[in-house]
């Protein structure tokens, strides 16, 4: 009577397919089982392979899972699933209204100096972990420069022209340093206005533009909304 050969491997249910995923959608391995004709329900192994991609939230996951029998020599089968994952989302603001606000006090015609540029990026958050790079883009006055301001003739002269007089270059990004100048009018009554623009770029060089933060020089002590950066340069 010949014997009974076991040739039949276990079969594997549960395996997923293969799928593009954002950095931050990264699935969980699949609780991948297996049934064998013989053994009935046998042991899975998994295992996972990383490749690095052109930047560190960019790669791919090769999960492989493997069951054998207790046949001799054991029948055994695999399963893969490719995982591709990437990050095309840019960095976000943490809400709508988030943005760095802030004053000079007083208006002494010196220079605050920004040496660290992060100070304007604690409202910026990314979808993957990572450092987000800001960088300068621009600045932009409510009030002009150095135009005669504090002088009523030539004020009416030039059609109201409410500079501050005193001053030009009020906020300029140099070697890497962000001078805002604690300069405004003192015709007009309302604060003076610096909008900055930055760019927040993070690790895969998807790239967000903001143009929401603002430094107020305020053009009167009782205007002033609470503590202040005092310029000293």
């Amino acid at each position: 009577m010949n014997p009974i050969a076991d040739v039949i491997p276990p079969v594997l249910t549960g395996v997923p397919a293969d799928t593009t995923v954002q950095c931050d959608s990264v699935p969980a391995p699949a609780g991948v089982t297996a049934n064998d004709n013989c053994d009935g329900k046998v042991t899975v192994t998994e295992t996972e392979k990383r490749t690095d991609g052109s930047c560190p939230n960019t790669y791919t996951l090769v999960r492989t899972w493997t069951a054998s029998d207790s046949a001799t020599p054991p029948n055994t089968v695999t399963a893969t699933q490719t995982i591709h994952v990437q990050d095309t989302t840019p960095p976000s603001l943490s809400s709508a209204n988030s943005a760095l606000s802030t004053c000079l006090w007083p208006p002494n015609h010196k220079y605050y100096f920004f040496n660290d540029l992060s100070i304007f990026n604690n409202h910026v958050v990314d979808n993957c972990p990572g450092p987000i790079t800001i960088g300068f883009v621009s600045c932009k006055s409510s009030q002009p420069d150095n135009t005669h301001g504090h002088n009523r003739r030539l004020l009416a002269a030039t059609g109201g022209n409410q500079g501050d007089g005193e001053t030009t270059q009020d906020c300029v990004f140099e070697g890497g340093i962000l001078k805002v100048r604690a300069e405004r009018s003192g015709q007009n009554q309302s604060p003076r206005v610096y909008s900055l623009s930055f760019t927040y770029t993070d690790q895969c060089g998807n790239v967000l533009t903001t143009n929401n933060n603002q430094i107020q020089v305020p053009h009167d002590i009782k205007d002033v909304p609470g503590p202040c950066l005092a310029a000293n340069n």
